[in-house]
């Protein structure tokens, strides 16, 4: 009987010392965080730089494939930034392509626009885009962009539908896309990585999709975006295996977060959904912080989708934050009010015990 108490009282020890540690890990990349956040006017600025030179690029006497190809650039730059940009410069490429007469190019270009389309929520005109471009006919190195648009689309669509039998219609389509996508990108080891631990997710194979995603994240140094796409989906599995993994859930999402910082992107998803956990976890401050910034940043790039998503949680933590803060006030003004009542008092303490000295003096 001893010996079983010794070993339950060993467990929850070092169930509290794991915990500790993933806190202090937690709080720790929180600050990490805070400070990138702080720096996000020197990483925009270093965007700016980037857009700016491409720009001068394109005024230079060159030719229209290689016109085409810097739009190309300046594309994969506006896509997560500015989805009107983006969209511009996709219609750009189109017309370089009709001009040079090249179906490649043509089909390209205009599944660049149903992607950025995509984006914006605009479902059935990508679709109708889409559909006039044919798998067979396109290159190699096309395929699997067409099939990252489909299973993109049509997994928004699953996640924004209104009956059981769409869901289950655009669901089955995204598992079908999914797996043409694991197919075309076996050379390729972040999208595959990404496609395959999202499908683990789909079948509740959750540790499966930890242990790759896990094993593809130690290999990267820095917090590009790759890193932020990683990190959100490996937040995501431990999210789905449970409660008991919401500390883990968390650090992801801020590790997602501080890439999405640092990468200078406008269109993401992690810094609100940690906002929401913050807020569950009464840290009004930082959540009430990192929302406004995600609306910011949703209306500078005019990500409809997310300013709809932000536009669901953002009053419910406003109005917590302004609680907080009217009751913080009212504290102040009774600390104050007290602070002032003991200073009469002590005036009143002072004046009389001098008084009481003047008294006696004259007395004696």
């Amino acid at each position: 009987m001893k010996s079983i108490v010794v070993f339950w009282c060993f467990c929850i020890v070092g169930i509290c010392y794991v915990y500790a540690i993933d806190s202090n890990r937690v709080d720790s990349l929180l600050l990490k965080l805070d400070q990138s956040i702080k720096k996000r006017p020197i990483y925009m600025e270093q965007k700016e730089l980037r857009l700016a030179k491409l720009r001068r690029q394109l005024l230079q006497l060159i030719s229209e494939e290689e016109h085409f190809a810097i739009l190309g650039a300046l594309l994969d730059e506006y896509r997560s930034f500015n989805t009107d940009s983006a969209f511009y410069v996709a219609e750009e490429r189109e017309q370089i392509a009709m001009r040079l007469g090249n179906r490649e190019y043509i089909d390209n270009a205009r599944m660049n626009k149903a992607d950025v389309l995509g984006m914006t929520g605009m479902y059935k005109e990508a679709m109708d885009l889409m559909r006039n471009i044919h798998a067979e006919r396109l290159s190699k190195n096309l395929r699997p962009y067409y099939y990252h648009i489909y299973r993109t689309i049509y997994g928004l669509m699953a996640d924004y539908a209104v009956t059981k039998y769409e869901r289950k219609l655009y669901t089955e389509l995204t598992d079908k896309y999914r797996d043409s996508l694991l197919l075309v990108n076996k050379d390729n080891l972040l999208i595959h990585t990404l496609i395959q631990s999202d499908q683990y997710n789909v079948r509740n194979e959750y540790d499966k999709a930890i242990c790759l995603l896990t094993d593809y994240l130690a290999q990267q140094k820095e917090y590009e975006h790759d890193v932020a796409i990683c990190a959100y989906t490996l937040s995501e599995s431990y999210r789905l295996k449970g409660d008991k993994e919401k500390e883990k859930e968390k650090e992801f999402l801020i590790v997602s977060a501080i890439a999405d910082m640092t990468t200078a992107v406008r269109e993401y998803i992690s810094l609100r959904k940690l906002a929401i956990l913050l807020y569950q976890e009464g840290d009004i401050e930082r959540a009430y912080s990192y929302v406004k910034i995600c609306m910011e940043d949703a209306a500078a790039c005019n990500a409809r989708l997310r300013k709809l998503e932000i536009l669901e949680i953002f009053p419910i933590i406003n109005d917590a934050y302004q609680q907080k803060t009217e009751k913080q006030q009212e504290q102040m003004k009774w600390t104050l009010a007290s602070i002032s009542m003991l200073s009469f008092f002590l005036l009143l303490a002072i004046f009389y015990a001098e008084f009481n000295l003047q008294m006696q003096q004259n007395s004696d």
